[in-house]
């Protein structure tokens, strides 16, 4: 048996004092020296090893048992800076450290360390040498009722009250519904911003504070939402909470940045929770296979106790559209089945059993799925965009010989064409009149199964976001095929 020695590893970044227990996917690549061409090549005697490495500026590492030898160290932080270092296993034990960039302010830490669209430490010459910008004007607003200017009041977590609003949007024309509104219950929600001078974007933080004033139970999570609408020059994006996120009604780790550039507001959300503020960021990038390896470390805390059903449904749609978790596959129909049910007002809960349903390619699942498809339309907006395109792909396939259910579809294909489906949040861009470049897109407009899911500069963003990776992007497309008798 070969000689082994213990390696301790963890990322040195700070993010704003906190850290993130399951933070970045850590690869031990085993090398030896080629003497020929002098250079490393991968030694085939020995196995790569994975680990999910801790991020912070402060604490411990994870254990990793790595074999005598070199090794050649990598990880990809959710932002996509690469970080790797060389390392000799020995008989003593050694701890690794990466270390990556400072984030060019202290405020913007979480968002440089997930991502988020804001320039990085040797960019940020670049916003000295443009000279001091004037600051952000943004109105942030949280409610649960949207109110547009001589328009009335509808629930933002209901299909039909956007597929109504759209509709009036475009019949009597954009101006006539130019400003957006939140009203009604903030269920204690206060928002406070830093930042947004010197072309600086600004950062948007919630809490909450004092006691719910309704029976707090987290098995209704979906029954009562938040939302948060960001308006600037260019128009108005509005955002469903992941809230409550956890058991703790006070918890409240989430927040955005904002930035206008020129006609375009943009907006970054952003979770701030130490154990799986890593999965959303890779989700949010786009990045499924890390957030993969994050899920298969993580994936008791995740489903067992199923203490937080957000982050389990993020895990779910990581779960659905990655190749990995193959060998622990018996347990998805019991994971899936009890955070569709355990949750009665959750749609994604619904929607992605009704996935896993039609992935099985069985004609005796394809009536649940129906249901269930059915039941998630029922209760309201899925928290995350890949539940609304599974929605919509699950619709498509389960709705023949169904003209109710074909008004569903229609009805949701609609509304999903003003969504933002290239962010992990379920979010809406309504923009201002005199900043569309292209005519109202209508809600109930037809189009072939699949397409015209958004507003047209979206798609094409997402069309440049996606030719710029070649990992898996969710969502990943399964479809049902059934005999035609």
């Amino acid at each position: 048996m070969a000689d082994r020695a213990w390696v301790s590893v963890r990322v040195d970044k700070r993010i704003d004092g906190d850290h993130v227990i399951y933070g970045v996917p850590v690869r031990f690549r085993p090398v030896i020296e080629d003497e020929k061409r002098h250079v490393r090549i991968f030694d085939r005697s020995r196995e790569m090893v994975s680990a999910i490495a801790p991020v912070g500026s402060y604490g411990y590492g994870v254990d990793v048992s790595l074999t005598y030898g070199e090794y050649d160290v990598e990880a990809t932080l959710p932002s996509g800076e690469p970080l790797s270092t060389e390392l000799t296993v020995g008989s003593e034990t050694v701890q690794v450290v990466l270390r990556g960039e400072n984030s060019p302010n202290e405020w913007r830490s979480w968002a440089h360390f997930s991502g988020a669209s804001l320039a990085s430490e040797r960019q940020v010459t670049g916003e000295f040498l443009r000279g001091p910008s004037p600051q952000t004007s943004f109105d942030v607003m949280v409610g649960s009722v949207v109110h547009a200017a001589a328009g009335g009041g509808f629930d933002p977590s209901s299909w039909n009250g956007w597929f109504d609003f759209l509709d009036e949007r475009y019949r009597r024309g954009p101006e006539y519904f130019s400003n957006i509104q939140l009203g009604g219950s903030d269920y204690g929600l206060s928002v406070r911003t830093e930042g947004g001078f010197d072309g600086t974007p600004l950062r948007i933080l919630f809490s909450r504070d004092g006691y719910p004033d309704y029976g707090y139970d987290i098995t209704q999570i979906g029954a009562r939402r938040t939302f948060a609408a960001i308006t600037g020059h260019a128009g108005t994006r509005l955002f469903a909470l992941p809230l409550p996120w956890g058991e703790g009604y006070h918890q409240t780790p989430f927040e955005m940045l904002a930035f206008e550039d020129g006609r375009q507001l943009r907006c970054d959300p952003i979770l701030r929770d130490e154990r799986w503020s890593g999965l959303v960021a890779y989700v949010n990038r786009g990045r499924v296979d890390l957030a993969s390896e994050i899920l298969m470390s993580a994936r008791d805390a995740l489903f067992e106790k199923l203490e937080n059903p957000l982050a389990a449904a993020i895990g779910g749609y990581v779960l659905l559209s990655s190749t990995r978790g193959r060998d622990i596959k018996e347990s998805w129909p019991r994971w899936l089945d009890n955070l569709a049910h355990r949750f009665p007002r959750l749609p994604d809960g619904a929607i992605l059993r009704a996935r896993w349903l039609l992935s099985q390619n069985t004609e005796e699942n394809l009536h649940e799925a129906h249901e269930l498809l059915y039941e998630a339309v029922e209760r309201g907006l899925p928290f995350f965009t890949t539940g609304v395109v599974w929605l919509i792909e699950g619709l498509e396939q389960t709705s023949i010989g169904c003209p109710t259910c074909t008004d569903l579809l229609r009805m949701v294909r609609g509304v999903a064409r003003s969504m933002d489906l290239s962010q992990a949040f379920t979010s809406f861009s309504i923009t201002k009149p005199l900043t569309r470049g292209s005519k109202e897109t209508r809600p109930d407009l037809s189009a072939p199964p699949g397409t015209a899911l958004v507003e047209p500069y979206v798609q094409e963003r997402s069309r440049r976001r996606e030719e710029a990776t070649t990992q898996p992007v969710i969502p990943q497309r399964q479809y049902l095929t059934l005999k035609q008798g």
